[in-house]
């Protein structure tokens, strides 16, 4: 048995008070978000914000220099997804079908190859996959609408992670000072 072949070993359990805090912190944000996004920039698919912010989290772990990539994989799988629909709609359902599946065939091929990994990739595929459902069912779809609520969507949830990584480091500082400040004493007594 090598070394790759050992279990990774479990991350550490958060305490309940901090995962309800977190909690908190998401509900909250959310909330703020869909509340000016309705209000002040006329957003409605609110969705997709929440998409992106869920595959930049789970998938990407929050990683600041993953962000790029789940925003750029979003927009490219919009941009599927409209181009596939337009050519059902221009071509007709079984032409556009077979049109609207070639450039989806090829960055699938793209995506399996890893060769444009920063804006063709799992976000890329998740966003075609979540928006051809609609075209599935015929309900219609605002892109432009989509692709502005995606984009804003990854600038406000960029600040309020960074806010929340900037308030553990924060407790962090606090509880290490707490920490060495009771070692010392201990060690001088």
């Amino acid at each position: 048995m090598s070394s790759s072949d050992a279990a990774a070993p479990a991350p550490a359990q958060m305490p309940v008070v901090s995962g309800l805090m977190l909690l908190g912190t998401i509900v909250l944000s959310i909330f703020v978000f869909e509340v000016v996004g309705k209000l002040y920039l006329t957003l409605e698919s609110f969705f997709a914000s929440f998409t992106l912010l869920w595959y930049w989290a789970t998938v990407e772990n929050a990683q600041f220099n993953k962000l790029p990539h789940s925003l750029l994989g979003a927009l490219v799988g919009v941009a599927l997804a409209w181009e596939s629909g337009l050519c059902v709609a221009k071509f007709g359902p079984v032409n556009g079908l077979i049109l609207g599946l070639v450039p989806i065939v090829i960055a699938l091929f793209i995506v399996i190859m890893n060769w444009v990994p920063i804006a063709i990739n799992g976000s890329a595929m998740l966003f075609l996959t979540v928006l051809g459902a609609p075209a599935f069912a015929k309900a219609p779809i605002n892109y432009i609408e989509l692709t502005e609520a995606i984009v804003l969507g990854a600038i406000y949830f960029a600040i309020v992670v960074w806010l929340a990584h900037q308030y553990v480091n924060w407790r962090n500082r606090v509880n290490a000072a707490k920490t060495g400040g009771a070692a010392k004493a201990a060690a001088a007594a």
